[in-house]
């Protein structure tokens, strides 16, 4: 994992000198297999309880022969809603996240178009935590009200088309199938849902 890591580095490095030629098409060539990588950013708007929220993605990928993608994924829930439901002496919300691998298949349609369909296994953490004007009257282990971890798979579609130079943006659609969520008066299916909206890339596709 570590080694896998480090690879992900030297991507991300390389992605940070690579020059802006389009005659350009891949970072380096390993035994005449060759080497590209991405930085990506993606939001998407899903449903949490019924009501609209937001998950933010930070994704590091390295591309084989432009068909095949390895990559680290972190996501964060972006929910900021205030609830009251579990404890009355003040308002708390939801909080998530998770991180994971993910593999993709990449198709070339056209030049500037790229399709790709990924899979991705994961693991994360949500809690109901009270909200930032209470924390400072609690101590550390109060700040949370109940917590729960699950396991994540995540399959997803994609489509890409080159803005300019090698940023690429897109729209991606998916769903998030996790574990059991575990927490007082909490649906456990409560991450159980679709998934979609905007996609931004840097690098060699």
């Amino acid at each position: 994992m570590r080694q896998f890591f480090f690879f992900l580095f030297a991507i991300s490095f390389g992605l940070a000198s690579y020059g802006q030629s389009q005659n350009s098409k891949k970072l380096f060539t390993i035994d005449s297999v060759d080497i590209g990588g991405y930085i990506g950013f993606n939001t998407k708007l899903t449903t949490i309880n019924s009501l609209g929220a937001g998950i933010v993605d930070l994704q590091f990928a390295v591309v084989i022969n432009h068909k095949w993608v390895v990559g680290y994924n972190t996501s964060g829930l972006v929910n900021d809603r205030h609830l009251n439901k579990l404890v009355t002496d003040a308002d708390y919300h939801l909080m998530g996240g998770y991180q994971g691998i993910f593999i993709e298949r990449m198709y070339k349609p056209a030049e500037d178009f790229r399709f790709a369909v990924s899979f991705l296994v994961g693991q994360g953490n949500v809690k109901y935590m009270y909200c930032r004007s209470v924390i400072a009257d609690k101590k550390w282990y109060e700040e949370i009200i109940d917590q729960a971890e699950f396991y994540i798979i995540q399959p997803s579609l994609e489509i890409n088309y080159n803005l300019i130079d090698d940023f690429w943006i897109g729209l991606n659609a998916g769903i998030n199938l996790t574990t059991a969520i575990r927490m007082m008066d909490t649906d456990r299916a409560l991450l159980n849902k679709c998934n979609g909206g905007l996609t931004i890339k840097y690098g060699v596709l």
